[in-house]
């Protein structure tokens, strides 16, 4: 007796995928319980951006002084980010799908890595393109007699926050945060909402807004660059089908960036 085929999707492209080969297209999970998991990230990660803005509020006001980076912010999204680690790993069990469907994967783990430092480099150069041209706008908006705030980043840049912290512990916040981020953005919001828009085109578009949204704090600028950067990133994901690439290369961006503002000043 033959065995069943497998069922086949279609990506944009035209390219024929077996539907149990590439998880990432949640073919088997019905839309309304990939919208849910959409609903129920978003509305975390708009509760983790109260929180721990009330916590460095309340860091602030009780320890009057220089900031405190580490402590009134980036510790707060640690926690943050462990805890979102974990409904990553609940809303994947939900869905009945393996650990393929985030972009967890074993084979060619060289692969991956030559993604992720080939996405490191790609999204720092658009970064300092983004920065570049949000200089020049600035300096013609500016001269031409116009008020410019909302292109100015709002607060100390990285380097600056956290000039006072031990390269170690940069380094391990910053690894933590690229990985909660990415599980987050790329392993859960981006597959489904492909699942929901038919298209990758249309989903990147989407979690890239709600990316750059994520980074509000930063400002109007910070948002279209994170925005931007968002593009890059999940072009990656959809191309190596992995989440360690993806998170690679988002902390060798920050890592980047982190040199590169301490070089400048």
């Amino acid at each position: 007796m033959d065995p069943e085929p497998q069922a086949e999707a279609v990506e944009p492209s035209g390219q024929m995928r077996t539907a149990g080969a590439d998880e990432l297209l949640l073919e088997r999970v019905s839309r309304r319980a990939v919208l849910a998991d959409v609903g129920v990230m978003v509305l975390f990660l708009g509760l983790a951006h109260a929180v721990t803005r009330a916590w460095a509020f309340a860091y602030v006001w009780r320890h009057p002084g220089p900031l405190d980076y580490l402590r009134a912010w980036e510790l707060p999204w640690v926690v943050a980010g462990a805890v979102a680690l974990l409904l990553v790993v609940f809303q994947t069990r939900q869905a009945g799908v393996s650990a393929r469907a985030v972009g967890l994967c074993r084979e060619s783990m060289s692969g991956q890595i030559c993604w992720g430092i080939l996405g490191a480099a790609v999204a720092f150069g658009t970064l300092l393109l983004c920065v570049r041209v949000r200089v020049v706008l600035h300096n013609a908006l500016h001269g031409a007699g116009f008020p410019t705030p909302w292109l100015l980043q709002r607060g100390p840049g990285y380097a600056e926050a956290v000039r006072d912290v031990g390269v170690a512990t940069v380094l391990i916040t910053t690894g933590i945060l690229a990985v909660f981020e990415e599980a987050c953005f790329r392993g859960i919001i981006l597959p489904r909402l492909r699942r929901l828009t038919g298209r990758w085109w249309s989903a990147v578009g989407i979690c890239s807004l709600l990316f750059g949204a994520h980074h509000l704090a930063g400002g109007f600028a910070t948002v279209v660059e994170a925005a931007t950067i968002s593009i890059m990133l999940c072009i990656v994901f959809i191309r190596s089908r992995s989440l360690v690439a993806v998170a690679l290369a988002h902390f060798g961006c920050n890592i980047m960036l982190y040199g590169y503002q301490n070089w400048q000043s």
